[in-house]
């Protein structure tokens, strides 16, 4: 799967890594990888996201 793949090329686990679209089927296949997913629709939405989970 192109995510796990993506993130051992970069050293990272799926479980420590973020994925945004706007594309909710490709967000999904990210959650399937182990990926924490969110699905792009406002700005603030997104910051909310990115200040939850700590990476703001």
């Amino acid at each position: 799967m192109v995510y796990r793949r993506l993130c051992a090329k970069y050293g990272y686990e799926p479980e420590e890594s973020a994925f945004v679209e706007d594309n909710a089927a490709n967000v999904s296949g990210a959650e399937k990888a182990g990926l924490t997913g969110h699905v792009y629709t406002s700005d603030g939405a997104l910051l909310a996201f990115l200040q939850r989970h700590g990476l703001i």
